[in-house]
């Protein structure tokens, strides 16, 4: 995921190059583009942040938790990898080895899926379980500390426009795969 954000950020920063090459006034961007970057860059520093606190305190980053966070939503039940890769916005592959290391671990449980036996699911074990309990508290402090100087009417505010923005962008991709 992160090398599809650097790649994306790549070209973006090539088209921003462009727009204010043929702009009437060379030093100014594009407000969407900038808008994108800010997006990009605050993302990258606040992901950077919690994977280091949550390294510190852990042993692990942002990604182990992500997974304990989604399995631990869907309570004591069993999802494909696939399923789990889409609601992470994440590459299957990466996935797939992250969960063989949980599952060497003793955080998640590996069975075939009885619906396709290709496929494979898992689920949260007791100390997986455990694990993402004793971590989330920490989770919710450390989003505290990042957001909070922020305000609680900013924060909600920028909550608001993110879903809008996710929700336009969850159209249009949509309409995009009609087409395809």
């Amino acid at each position: 995921m992160t090398c599809h954000i650097l790649s994306s950020l790549i070209y973006l920063e090539q088209k921003l190059v462009q727009a204010k090459q043929k702009s009437k006034n060379p030093t100014e961007s594009p407000v969407e583009l900038r808008t994108w970057l800010r997006l990009a860059r605050s993302f990258r520093i606040v992901e950077r942040e919690m994977s280091r606190r949550m390294r510190l305190r852990y042993g692990h980053g942002m990604s182990r938790f992500d997974v304990l966070s989604q399995l631990a939503r869907i309570d004591h039940k069993w999802v494909t990898v696939g399923v789990l890769s889409k609601q992470l916005l994440a590459e299957h592959s990466g996935i797939t080895r992250l969960i063989d290391r949980m599952i060497e671990d003793g955080l998640v449980n590996r069975r075939s899926n009885p619906n396709d036996r290709r496929s494979y699911q898992i689920s949260l074990t007791a100390e997986g379980r455990r694990h993402f309990n004793s971590v989330v508290d920490d989770h919710a402090r450390w989003s505290k500390s990042i957001f909070g100087p922020l305000g609680t009417d900013s924060c909600a505010e920028l909550n608001l426009l993110l879903d809008d923005l996710v929700s336009k962008c969850q159209q249009e991709l949509s309409e995009h795969e009609s087409i395809v």
